[in-house]
């Protein structure tokens, strides 16, 4: 199943496996050619409420909308809860930083591939993660999406 929501300036496309979210793929409205919501699941209204949530920064909890973890080794999955755990909206912190937090100093690298292949923007806000110098690093939705969430967090002045 497939739900692809509108939430502007977002449109959210939510693979399912079951009743749980495989893959949330990221990006503008307009940027893919659509403009329309499409709801195929059942849960499509609990998603949107809680990606709504997201977008206006009173984020749910990630644990309200199930997520498919299984799908995660598990150096991803620590990766992806201490990040989700431990940084908050406002902050940030570097790939580095991260990796020590999760117990693999020197794993800066492997943590900037988790971050890439992050199957939940948003919900596990893999935007919060930046270089150790503050360069705003890659995005899997781009570097204009990056800075757009970090300053509306108030990471980025709107500028930088």
């Amino acid at each position: 199943m497939r739900d692809i929501l509108v939430l502007p300036p977002f449109c959210l496309e939510l693979m399912w496996h079951g009743n749980e979210v495989w893959r949330i793929d990221l990006g503008w409205v307009g940027q893919r050619g659509r403009e329309d919501d499409q709801r195929e699941s059942p849960r499509a209204r609990e998603a949107e409420r809680m990606l709504s949530a997201c977008i206006c920064g009173s984020a749910p909890g990630a644990e309200e909308l199930p997520l498919a973890w299984h799908r995660l080794g598990d150096f991803a999955g620590k990766v992806l809860r201490t990040l989700y755990d431990r940084v908050a909206p406002g902050e940030w912190i570097s790939y580095s930083g991260l990796a020590h937090m999760c117990g693999v100093p020197g794993g800066a690298r492997a943590v900037g591939r988790v971050m890439r292949e992050n199957p939940w923007p948003l919900l596990i806000p893999c935007h919060r993660v930046l270089r150790r110098d503050g360069n705003i690093g890659g995005f899997s939705s781009g570097v204009a999406m990056k800075r757009y969430l970090l300053a509306r967090e108030g990471v980025l002045s709107e500028e930088w």
